[in-house]
């Protein structure tokens, strides 16, 4: 699982940053925490996503 974390860093930390652009242009401090909350939780659903899918491709190949 540590691999699969490692792969995704840098993709994670772009979409963070991306998310963080955007999200300070133009709005107030509540807007920009609720919306940052919810990019969060959409990217957590992702890695678990991604190593669920992964854990199930190791759990196969080791039959």
């Amino acid at each position: 699982m540590i691999t699969i974390l490692t792969l995704l860093k840098p993709e994670i930390l772009e979409q963070i940053t991306n998310k963080m652009e955007k999200l300070l242009s133009g709005r107030n401090l509540s807007d920009m925490v609720t919306g940052m909350i919810e990019e969060l939780d959409s990217l957590g659903i992702e890695i678990l996503h991604a190593i669920s899918s992964r854990m199930d491709i190791d759990a196969v190949a080791r039959g």
